[in-house]
């Protein structure tokens, strides 16, 4: 028996990881700093989103051309997220301040919809 994951078990893995940070991206901003202990959400969940980007290359998907562009759609929305707003937050006030920041919003948004585009509610 190998220890190897193969490529569709790697693509899946990466997969589920992505779904779960779609589905706190859509969440409110309260909700997204309770769940990661309110330290450095902002950072973490656009690392974590743009990560996202791998999948439409990664050997062992089967996304349709529809999925992969609306994943690399609100992977470009990220850019529009002020580098003030990504800085290293330590404090529930500052992890707050950062995730109600307007240009979260939009994004948010765009999560929501694109779980529906994947198949997930």
């Amino acid at each position: 028996m190998s220890d190897e994951v193969s490529e569709k078990e790697g693509f899946e893995l990466s997969y589920q990881v992505f779904l779960k940070t779609l589905r706190l991206v859509s969440k409110d901003a309260e909700s997204q700093c309770e769940i990661m202990d309110y330290y450095n959400v902002a950072g973490e969940l656009k690392d974590e989103l743009s990560a996202g980007m791998y999948l439409l290359n990664l050997p062992g998907g089967d996304l349709s051309d529809e999925k992969k562009y609306a994943i690399e759609q609100l992977i470009n929305e990220l850019k529009k997220i002020p580098s003030s707003v990504i800085s290293e937050a330590t404090t529930i006030e500052s992890n707050l301040a950062a995730m109600q920041h307007p240009s979260w919003e939009p994004i948010r948004k765009h999560a929501a919809i694109l779980l529906r585009t994947l198949g997930f509610t």
